[in-house]
């Protein structure tokens, strides 16, 4: 059972920078993919654009929220 008043635990600068890091690795091989494959690969095409923003948001909120 959890205790409803224990302290959310919080992710670290470093733990987030990892999450960074990694969209990242992610988006560079959707990319080479698509580079390789051409626009006709829809997968990938599809998933740079979700990894694109998904980097764009984690960098927001480390900006906004984490460098206070």
């Amino acid at each position: 059972m959890s205790d409803s008043t224990a302290p959310e635990p919080r992710i670290t600068s470093s733990e987030f920078d990892n999450l960074i890091e990694s969209t990242e690795k992610t988006f560079n091989g959707w990319m080479e993919r698509l580079t390789k494959n051409g626009p006709a690969d829809v997968t990938a095409a599809s998933e740079v654009a979700a990894a694109s923003a998904r980097y764009n948001h984690l960098v927001a909120i480390k900006r906004g929220y984490l460098t206070r």
